[in-house]
């Protein structure tokens, strides 16, 4: 079953082109980098290893994100409609398809970092590195963005004032205390200050970017527990959103409503008679004319024209008796 999805992700004309698109621009970036190494020497690598991370990240979200956000309000259902996969199994097929094309990507690059190898450039390991941390954290830009985006309402509203007001506090203190914070959280009780100065400083150390500077600037011998680390704690996140996005994608969101009673009744579509509410049901009907988001109406009043049409055909179909089995 997941090979069909492999096969309309390799025949589809648009995803094709943007497959293209990617890997040339992430050779652009790659030849970029060896320009960087032969006239920078001193700090090529921590250059060149930043620049590979940042559009590991901007890769993800395209590949991934991009794709796996436009499943719901997506217009080409046929395909879903004939799959016996549940949503979230539709979901995570698209995610196993964007990751490997994200690694397609990724790859593209190696034998021109195999290259600056040979030259001397780079480090084997080094050559490790810069292929598995943008690829780790570019699926998970990716998956952060699918999950965001089949979140309810309530849930982002709320996740957006909590990430303004810590923004909010960390461009305030940061303006106002400067370097007399750490004295000023020395001072709390029960050493809430230790606490939250060491926290701090590990968000500063075991983030991809501190992970890849310390790894090209100092020897790679010494960081590998930390890259190891950060690695194991992506692979952690990577399951938690996949898991959530596929089980959020599971249920009657109110833009999937028309797929899922599409998809329960299509069957019935030859011999359906009368209003909308047999087509689809009248509880999926009433419950995506009722939401607030004008484009979900509007396309499933162009879906509800299109099952009217069909069935139109289909009982003409039937009364000329071209398929006496109808």
């Amino acid at each position: 079953m997941f090979s069909a999805f492999f096969i309309q992700a390799a025949v589809s004309p648009g995803r094709q082109r943007v497959f293209r698109w990617l890997v040339l621009s992430h050779l652009v970036a790659v030849f970029g980098c060896v320009w960087i190494l032969s006239h920078v020497p001193r700090n090529g690598p921590l250059i060149t290893g930043c620049v590979l991370l940042t559009a590991g990240i901007v890769e993800g979200a395209m590949v991934i994100g991009w794709r796996l956000t436009q499943i719901p309000k997506s217009q080409a259902l046929e395909f879903l409609l004939v799959t016996p996969m549940r949503p979230g199994g539709v979901l995570i097929a698209e995610a196993i398809v964007g990751l490997s094309r994200l690694a397609l990507v990724t790859l593209s690059g190696l034998p021109v970092l195999v290259l600056l190898v040979d030259w001397g450039y780079l480090e084997c390991v080094d050559v490790a590195l810069v292929l598995v941390m943008p690829f780790t954290w570019g699926a998970i830009t990716g998956l952060c963005l699918t999950a965001w985006a089949y979140e309810s309402a309530t849930v982002r509203r709320w996740a957006e004032r909590a990430m303004l007001g810590l923004t909010t506090i960390y461009l305030v203190v940061g303006l106002l205390a400067g370097e007399h914070l750490a004295d000023w959280l020395k001072g709390l009780p029960a050493n809430v200050g230790e606490l939250i100065i060491e926290s701090v400083q590990a968000f500063h150390r075991y983030n991809p970017f501190a992970v890849v500077a310390c790894w090209m600037v100092q020897d790679p011998f010494n960081a590998w527990e930390r890259a190891a680390a950060v690695q194991g704690v992506a692979l952690g996140i990577l399951g938690l959103l996949l898991g959530r996005a596929a089980l959020r994608n599971a249920r009657p969101l109110p833009g999937a409503a028309l797929f899922a009673c599409a998809r329960s009744q299509a069957g019935q579509v030859a011999r359906a008679r009368g209003s909308t509410a047999v087509l689809v049901g009248r509880a999926a009907r009433d419950a995506v004319l009722r939401t607030r988001q004008p484009v979900v109406r509007g396309r499933f009043r162009h879906q509800l024209r299109c099952l009217h049409d069909c069935r139109s055909a289909l009982a003409r179909v039937a009364r000329a008796k071209c398929f006496p089995d109808i």
